[in-house]
């Protein structure tokens, strides 16, 4: 890999599901390490975005050991006829040998097939729970602004009474930290809007991808939802929505405010590699 010799781990798995879902062999090939660039979010793993759609992503101790564990079964569930999953698929598995880093390629969920940029209209990284968030609104990302323990003083998400609109505390009247706030309660407590069908189909996806999950005894992973918004069913197909798993059109009848549009939704649940372990168990202990 980028003149590296590597170790492979679980290739004959892995190597099936490129085989499965027709990946060529050199489809690392315009990879370098050098594009590896931090992640962000809680984890902040280097990560490297390529052109052809997938994702290299430097794995910790923890995340390599659950890979490992769980390489097998994820081959399975891939590669079942029957099963169509959500849960984003990994290719291959390597440490570089001259730098002991271990890495991980997976597929890049958000990927437009020919290569295109998507604005999003609305793009969530969702868990069930107030640590949803709205990543990006009309093409535009938002910025996380945390208050943290130490900043005891200032209000905070769950006391709802000090963060209306017409809370007169000065924590509170930062543009940054209400579009935030508010872009968490929007995603935690909005709708996704689909055809019955579609919610069936998401739905039975779901609650198989959840039982895989929770039989690894894993937490903490999130449902990623991108939302791209046409005028037409005509402009959605002129733009390619082939990577998307459903398109919802809202028809003209002035009942919603998304009356005559099309959205094109994109999903894939990420970050499952986590145990509930002793850090954990601390980071539920709260204090009054």
């Amino acid at each position: 890999v980028d003149g590296e010799k590597v170790r492979l781990f679980g290739e004959k798995y892995f190597k099936s599901i490129r085989a499965h879902d027709k990946i060529p062999n050199n489809f690392l090939m315009e990879f370098n390490f050098s594009d590896l660039s931090e992640g962000g979010g809680k984890g902040g793993s280097p990560l490297a975005f390529l052109k052809n759609g997938f994702i290299v992503k430097e794995l910790n101790s923890g995340d390599h050991t659950s890979l490992l564990e769980m390489t097998e079964s994820l081959h399975q569930h891939y590669t079942d006829r029957k099963c169509i999953t959500l849960i984003v698929k990994f290719y291959m598995h390597f440490q570089v040998q001259s730098t002991r880093r271990i890495y991980a390629v997976m597929k890049n969920v958000f990927h437009h097939g020919k290569g295109r940029k998507i604005s999003w209209k609305y793009l969530f990284d969702l868990k069930g729970c107030q640590d949803d968030k709205l990543l990006q609104e009309n093409g535009e990302s938002i910025p996380e602004i945390h208050l943290r323990w130490f900043k005891f003083y200032m209000c905070w998400y769950g006391f709802q009474c000090c963060c209306s609109r017409d809370c007169a505390l000065s924590c509170c009247q930062s543009p940054e930290r209400q579009r935030y706030f508010n872009g968490k309660k929007f995603a935690y407590g909005g709708k996704l809007h689909m055809s019955r069908r579609d919610k069936a189909a998401f739905s039975e996806l779901l609650r198989k991808d959840i039982a895989f999950l929770k039989n690894h005894e894993v937490m903490d992973y999130s449902l990623l939802v991108g939302i791209q918004e046409f005028n037409s069913i005509e402009d959605a197909n002129e733009f390619g929505c082939s990577n998307a798993q459903f398109i919802t059109y809202f028809p003209d009848d002035h009942k919603s405010k998304y009356s005559g549009k099309v959205h094109v939704i994109y999903m894939g649940i990420v970050d499952f590699f986590q145990k509930w372990n002793i850090a954990k168990v601390i980071g539920c202990i709260k204090i009054w």
